[in-house]
């Protein structure tokens, strides 16, 4: 018994339909990359560098926007991409954020 749960047909014909629909999945998974490099390019307004493979950046994610602080790593085609560590705040969050750094900055500089 196969492994898999399709049922393998014994005639010529259906083998060639299977080979054609294998090839519009891969075709159709090309134009979804395409359209994420596209994505990534006008998102690149919406990025700053920290450092240290560091970045934020503002995203939109099913019509909700967020600030995203993360570390970066390069994949092996040295492509930079979002790693497993860092925070992503909603508006709300990110407002109370900046509300709260003066706080943050004297506490700090009273400590060195």
């Amino acid at each position: 018994m196969p492994k898999s749960k399709e049922f393998i047909y014994s005639d010529d014909n259906s083998s060639d339909e299977e080979v054609k629909s294998k090839k519009r999945k891969r075709e159709n998974g090309d134009k979804e990359e395409k359209t994420s490099k596209k994505e990534s390019e006008k998102n690149e307004d919406n990025v700053w560098d920290l450092g240290n493979n560091r970045q934020i950046t503002v995203r939109d994610y099913k019509g909700k926007f967020f600030v995203d602080i993360r570390e970066m790593y390069f994949d092996k085609e040295l492509n930079l991409k979002p790693g497993r560590k860092g925070i992503c705040l909603s508006i709300p969050q990110w407002r109370k954020l900046l509300s709260v750094v003066d706080d943050v900055d004297k506490a700090l500089k009273s400590k060195c």
